[in-house]
């Protein structure tokens, strides 16, 4: 279940969780080392879906990726500022704040990074669209609104005894802005906002919300790593998630309203599938701090920090009802390369289902035009293999794609496309 790629270094644990006759829940846990091409310190990651995301950190680097994370080129951001947020919005646009005031915004997957906005002032420390047009970035006493896609920005709030770090919504009109020693809160999409809550001496970095009036966030008090978690929309606060002493917490995020994770100092990477109730906790073998996490799909997600440095974090349980069920059952997704490869005229195609899924499975020429569909129906967990036949095609480059659509979760979809040579 681990990935391997000749440039990556890959470690795994595994933690027996419960221990029940007949049924036991195994969680595991593997991290990989990716080279970023850079050993600048990288403060953000974010993706627009399962393959593009972008990287931000000092002295201007934009990383981007289109392979979920496993290779990463660089992107001229015409600025040496250090750049502290980054919102993918979609495979095309993107939107990083940083120091200064600066605001950047790609239109064309990063090949033209545009400077919106500048304001010496100020420097933004993170950001959040919550829809195609209206996002909220926040700063040094400041927080700000734009309602054009960030295409411009305006002064909405101004608080001078808050350094706000983080800003989270829980749905589209409610969200909360963190600082030291206190937090705002908006109920209207951030046209308005006001101080509601002090944390004391905690001091928080990040924030996510899984669900409505859940609120979590990752930070420090004392130099020893602290979560907060409200209950109630962000009035009060209790802190129910102790690290070690300088393993702070940097960054948090939710998949959905049950799967999180956090991860900070020294390689600290804290991770939740029961909507926050309970964290399993990890270490990766690493002294950098690790600035910013995001997922990417169910079991994975993408960890940056000091010196350049990027981790693909790979999750997932197990859960043993017996023996033989156990170990039939994939652990994860997967879509592997066809075999023989370059092929004629038959080759197979093996994938892995981790839930029953609705799977479609096709074939299609460098034009992207279809030529064949493999598989359409719905199948239960398992590994299957698949014959292609290419009598009838000529010789060149094709690619095959799989989608599989959870029957349970339809929410929870897997895609994966591979190419093909076939030699005649």
């Amino acid at each position: 279940m681990i990935f391997l790629v000749s440039h990556m270094k890959t470690f795994s644990v595994i933690l027996l969780l419960s221990i029940i006759p007949a049924q036991a829940v195994i969680a595991q846990f593997s991290w990989t080392k990716i080279s970023s091409s850079t050993s600048n310190v990288l403060y953000a990651v974010s993706f627009a879906d399962t393959s593009v995301g972008t990287a931000v950190g000092a002295s201007g680097t934009i990383l981007h990726t289109t392979d979920s994370g496993l290779h990463w080129g660089k992107q001229r951001s015409g600025t040496t500022v250090t750049l502290k947020s980054i919102d993918q919005m979609n495979i095309d646009t993107a939107i990083a704040v940083g120091d200064s005031g600066t605001i950047l915004r790609t239109t064309d997957r990063g090949l033209d990074w545009t400077q919106v906005f500048y304001n010496e002032s100020t420097n933004f420390y993170d950001l959040k669209m919550i829809d195609n047009d209206t996002g909220i970035a926040v700063g040094i006493q400041s927080i700000y609104r734009t309602t054009d896609g960030g295409l411009t920005w305006f002064l909405q709030a101004t608080f001078l005894t808050a350094k706000f770090t983080g800003i989270g919504f829980e749905d589209r009109d409610s969200g909360i802005a963190i600082a030291l020693w206190n937090a705002a809160k908006t109920t209207d999409a951030g046209r308005t906002w006001r101080i509601i809550s002090s944390q004391g001496d905690y001091s928080p970095l990040r924030i996510s919300s899984p669900k409505e009036n859940i609120y979590f966030t990752a930070g420090s008090m004392r130099h020893v790593g602290l979560m907060g978690l409200s209950t109630d929309a962000g009035y009060t606060w209790q802190f129910p998630e102790v690290t070690d002493y300088e393993q702070y917490l940097e960054d948090i995020c939710f998949r959905d309203s049950v799967e999180g994770v956090s991860v900070g100092g020294l390689g600290i990477v804290m991770h939740t599938t029961d909507a926050g109730s309970s964290w399993m906790r990890y270490t990766i073998d690493t002294t950098a701090y690790l600035f910013g996490v995001r997922f990417i799909n169910p079991d994975h997600a993408i960890a940056v920090g000091w010196f350049g440095e990027v981790y693909q974090l790979n999750f997932s349980t197990v859960n043993a009802v017996d023996n033989h069920q156990a170990a039939n059952r994939p652990a994860r997704f997967s879509l592997s390369q066809n075999y023989p490869n370059p092929w004629n005229p038959n080759t197979t195609i093996q994938f892995q289902l981790q839930q029953e899924s609705r799977v479609n499975l096709k074939v299609c020429n460098l034009l992207g035009q279809e030529l064949q569909t493999i598989v359409d129906e719905k199948r239960t967990a398992g590994v299957y293999d698949v014959n292609v036949d290419g009598s009838g095609w000529s010789s060149g480059i094709y690619f095959y794609r799989l989608e599989a659509v959870s029957v349970g979760d339809p929410g929870k979809t897997f895609t994966s496309v591979k190419k093909m040579v076939l030699i005649k």
